[in-house]
């Protein structure tokens, strides 16, 4: 950008622009006072995770000066005022989404996890009061307060709902006659399909080769059925990568997003061998952010409703989930993705 803009690099000499994330933005227009939460900073490439301050080296390498970087602070935090007309109010927590998904399901303490499915996916775990640096996952900040900070270990999977979306183009299927999730209840295959456009976690590849083979029919339903293993499948993996890190294995995962039907859910229960809970809300975050705040006024976590609106339980036979993963894992090979 200081290439482009020319004033840009005299506005920095001068200490009149700030370079940070859309909360800091937002927390500067609403305060008047610059800071963004370590919850967002740590996926900033910028921040040392374990120190939780902005990198001496990364801010070389990247010739950003410090000086022209918003404060960091706690995710519970004294942000500033926020006024309206005669009122005025305190802006007290400012946290990633994605963590404040986590919390909104209950994943206060270490080793609790979570799953969220929309148009990508996430695995979410509370690592505790100390950074999981697990090879292939996310590290970031969960939140933190003035006395404690909490980690979260994280795996992606770029493609839920949009692989379905793809599906429609490739196979000419009206988007208001997909229903994937319908198809793949009454469908089965001993199919393999890696989807286009890239992996996230844990294998982080974009150049490989696409893999749709192994179906007993031409049934566009094979396919898609396919296609959504695929995502039972990344999650087995990110899961089996994560357990090194935990202390417990959990006895069941609560699982949000409009991408969590029951036939994916009921495939990621019989891969992982744990039971899988789908709330009747989809969407938490706000909730996360409610019981921060709570917690931050009270110094307790408050007790949130995790009925689940479905339970999903293992019911797959170890011969036939053992042939399923050997077929994914073999198509990777295949792919380029992975090494035998």
């Amino acid at each position: 950008m200081v290439r482009q803009n020319t004033n840009l690099a005299e506005y920095i000499k001068r200490d009149t622009v700030f370079y940070g994330t859309i909360s800091a933005y937002l927390v500067h227009y609403l305060t008047g006072h610059p800071s963004v939460d370590e919850s967002i900073a740590s996926r900033f490439t910028l921040m040392d995770l374990d120190l939780a301050t902005w990198d001496d080296d990364l801010l070389a390498l990247f010739n950003v000066p410090k000086q022209v970087l918003p404060e960091l602070v706690p995710s519970v935090h004294h942000f500033g005022l926020i006024k309206s007309g005669n009122c005025e109010f305190p802006l007290r927590v400012v946290i990633g989404d994605q963590q404040t998904a986590l919390l909104g399901q209950g994943g206060y303490k270490q080793n609790s996890i979570a799953m969220n499915f929309g148009t990508s996916g996430s695995i979410q775990i509370n690592a505790g009061e100390t950074p999981a640096h697990v090879h292939g996952l996310i590290s970031s900040v969960l939140y933190s307060d003035d006395k404690k900070r909490y980690y979260l270990l994280e795996g992606t999977i770029n493609a839920c709902n949009s692989i379905f979306y793809h599906l429609e183009d490739e196979l000419n299927i009206p988007h208001d006659k997909m229903l994937w999730h319908d198809r793949c209840a009454k469908t089965e295959t001993n199919g393999v399909y890696i989807p286009t456009g890239g992996l996230a976690a844990p294998y982080w590849a974009d150049n490989y080769d696409p893999i749709s083979t192994g179906y007993e029919s031409d049934s566009p339903n094979e396919i898609i059925r396919a296609a959504m293993e695929s995502i039972g499948f990344l999650t087995y993996d990110i899961f089996k990568l994560a357990m090194s890190h935990l202390v417990n294995l959990p006895t069941q995962i609560f699982a949000s997003g409009g991408g969590g039907r029951a036939p994916l859910l009921q495939f990621i229960s019989n891969l992982t061998g744990i039971s899988v809970i789908h709330g009747a809300m989809k969407d938490r975050t706000a909730l996360g952010v409610h019981a921060l705040l709570i917690k931050d006024y009270t110094g307790e976590w408050p007790e949130l409703d995790l009925k689940g609106e479905h339970h999903f339980s293992p019911n797959m036979e170890q011969s036939i989930k053992t042939d399923k993963l050997k077929k994914w894992h073999n198509a990777l090979q295949e792919a380029g993705i992975t090494k035998s």
